[in-house]
């Protein structure tokens, strides 16, 4: 990827004595910067959101990530144990 020169304070003050021509060119080369960046940051959110479930890539490459705060089962409210008035064989 080619480095991006932003203008100095002295270029953008040069360019205004210049004209307006000198002007509209330094704007025209920081839109096309702008537009290069827009691209290559939208490619990498792509790719960043991309894992095993929305491409071809395997599960192991989907990395840790944290999983639920809390497990699927849920307290039923009951007391725990066995039945009432059963009594134990042995």
């Amino acid at each position: 990827m080619p480095e991006t020169h932003l203008p100095r304070t002295d270029e953008v003050r040069a360019a205004y004595r210049e004209g307006e021509e000198a002007v509209v060119k330094l704007l025209m080369g920081l839109v096309a910067m702008y537009q290069v960046q827009e691209v290559r940051i939208r490619e990498l959110e792509a790719r960043l959101n991309k894992d095993s479930h929305n491409s071809s890539k395997p599960p192991t490459s989907d990395g840790l990530k944290k999983g639920r705060k809390h497990g699927l089962r849920h307290k039923s409210g009951k007391k725990s144990g066995g039945q009432r008035d059963m009594k134990a064989t042995g």
